[in-house]
C-alpha cells in the first residue's frame, strides 16, 4: 500500500532507538535536530509506544516494526509517495547486520524505489546500491539520526549526531 504525503520539505529518519534497553528516553538534542521536519520515519526497534508519541508532538510520524517491537502493532514494511515525485520505502530487515542493505533491496527492488531507508545494523550509511539510494540513519540510542532535504530534483541526506 502506497501512502502519499505531500508539501514535505524535510524528514527526520529515526530508528533503533531501544528506549528502556540502551536508553532511558529519546535525547533531548533529537528535539532540536528535528524541530523543522513536516515528517518522521522510524525504521524500528523503537520498543516503546511512548516514543512513537513524543515523536508525533513534533511532526506526523510513519514507523515499521523492528525485531524488538513484537508487542507493537507496526507494519514490516511501509511505501510512501513524498510530494507526488519520491518513491521512498522503509523496512527494518533483521537478521544479518552485513547482509542489512541487499535485504532491504530486495524487499522493495521491483516497487522502483527512489530511496529505501532501513535500521537494524547501528551503522549510519548513505549510499547507492544497484542505482537506489540507501539511507540508514544508524542508531539513535547510539547517538545519530537522519535528515532527507526534499528538493525538486533530489532527495539530500545526512547523519546527525544527538548526542
Amino acid at each position: 500500500m502506497l501512502t502519499r504525503i505531500n508539501n514535505i520539505k524535510k524528514i527526520g529518519v529515526i530508528s533503533d532507538t531501544h528506549i528502556s534497553n540502551s536508553m532511558r528516553q529519546l535525547p533531548a538534542k533529537l528535539f532540536k535536530v528535528f524541530k523543522d521536519v513536516q515528517l518522521i520515519i522510524h525504521c524500528g526497534d523503537i520498543t516503546t509506544e511512548e516514543v512513537l508519541m513524543e515523536l508525533g508532538q513534533i511532526a506526523p510520524t510513519e514507523a515499521v516494526k523492528g525485531n524488538m517491537d513484537t508487542h507493537l502493532t507496526l507494519p514490516k514494511q511501509t511505501h510512501l509517495e513524498i510530494n507526488g515525485k519520491y518513491i521512498i520505502c522503509a523496512t527494518h530487515p533483521g537478521g544479518s547486520h552485513n547482509a542489512a542493505i541487499q535485504t532491504a533491496y530486495k524487499l522493495f527492488k521491483d516497487s522502483n524505489p527512489y530511496m529505501i531507508l532501513f535500521g537494524h545494523t547501528h551503522t549510519p550509511f548513505s549510499g547507492l546500491y544497484n542505482g537506489v539510494k540507501m539511507f540508514n540513519p544508524g542508531s539513535c540510542a547510539s547517538g545519530t539520526v537522519g535528515i532527507l532535504t526534499v528538493g525538486l530534483k533530489e532527495i539530500k541526506s545526512k547523519i546527525v549526531s544527538v548526542k
